[in-house]
């Protein structure tokens, strides 16, 4: 993989994607993969944004049943088969337990089995092609007293009725996945892709795109790039990339700003996902490499993408 921006001016692609993060590369590599001629380009270093600060957790969707979102629950049972199969070297099943609440909460022992038994009959093909130690395991409850003797009686809260196991799947080095996804394309396929190539325009005739102009971030000079197509995967950039090209467009979404926080504590006696749960609020403790990861702190943010930030009382609140 070569960052030549010569060549990539003087090359007229099928696609070019803007955004090299897990769902630009994916969407880039999936291209170049059926025979379109392929550029990728990102503003800064790929998988620079939120595909690396993550709870690196590759959900099967199991949440979704709480708004019976069945479809994309099936598209989170096979994305996470997928990358299970052809990343097995960066990509894990991760044994996940929660403490169940009594009845009749939602994540009561009787909600979490029907859960549970949903889960199981809606990914029936979740181990479909994966090899022996890469599968995904069906869930199960355990009693107060399992719970007590895994955790201790100090940790798990006062009303627990007993625990629920479910099984996901985890990526150490979500970078290491990003650039496996480009660098693949790239040597299979043929893509073209460069980073430090921010998109600022693009030139319109006859209602369609075809030429992005873009700025060389480590030169300060004008790029420009001959297309038939883009696809604009630029993340919480999306609607400031369409309003820079002065591209009308309807309010697409409002970007949240999530935090989680890292600590090297011991936070529980067992390797494994830990949810829980607090005044309606449900947190979650991911073992990672030597650390713990708590999250998430979600906040709407009305600002520039580039501005976001994190106060210290906010962190202090979590």
């Amino acid at each position: 993989m070569k960052r030549d921006l010569n060549r990539i001016q003087n090359e007229t692609y099928d696609v070019v994607v803007v955004g090299g993060g897990m769902q630009g590369a994916c969407v880039a590599h999936e291209a170049a993969s059926r025979n379109l001629k392929t550029c990728l380009i990102e503003a800064n270093d790929f998988a620079s944004g939120a595909s690396y600060n993550s709870l690196k957790i590759i959900h099967g969707g199991l949440r979704y049943l709480q708004t019976f979102d069945l479809i994309r629950m099936r598209d989170s049972i096979r994305e996470r088969r997928a990358l299970l199969r052809i990343a097995p070297h960066l990509v894990h099943p991760l044994e996940c337990m929660m403490p169940t609440e009594p009845l009749p909460r939602l994540r009561s022992l009787a909600g979490m089995a029907a859960a549970l038994t949903a889960n199981g009959i809606m990914s029936c093909d979740r181990n479909l092609g994966l090899s022996c130690d890469h599968t995904i395991g069906l869930g199960r409850l355990l009693s107060k007293n399992q719970m007590r003797e895994i955790f201790g009686e100090n940790i798990m809260p006062g009303d627990m009725t007993g625990g629920a196991v479910w099984y996901d799947a985890m990526v150490h080095n979500a970078e290491r996945l990003v650039l496996s996804f480009i660098s693949t394309a790239c040597s299979r396929y043929g893509m073209d892709a460069a980073n430090y190539c921010k998109a600022t325009g693009f030139t319109v005739s006859n209602g369609r795109v075809t030429e992005i102009k873009a700025t060389d971030a480590n030169t300060g000079s004008a790029v420009c790039i001959k297309t038939k197509a883009v696809i604009n995967c630029a993340g919480a950039w999306i609607e400031k990339l369409l309003d820079g090209a002065n591209i009308k467009h309807p309010n697409l979404f409002t970007p949240c700003r999530v935090m989680n926080v890292l600590t090297r504590k011991k936070l529980f006696p067992v390797d494994k996902a830990i949810g829980s749960f607090k005044g309606g609020r449900t947190f979650f403790f991911v073992p990672w490499r030597n650390y713990w990861m708590i999250g998430s702190n979600e906040k709407n943010w009305e600002g520039d993408p580039d501005d976001i930030k994190v106060t210290e009382p906010e962190i202090e609140e979590f």
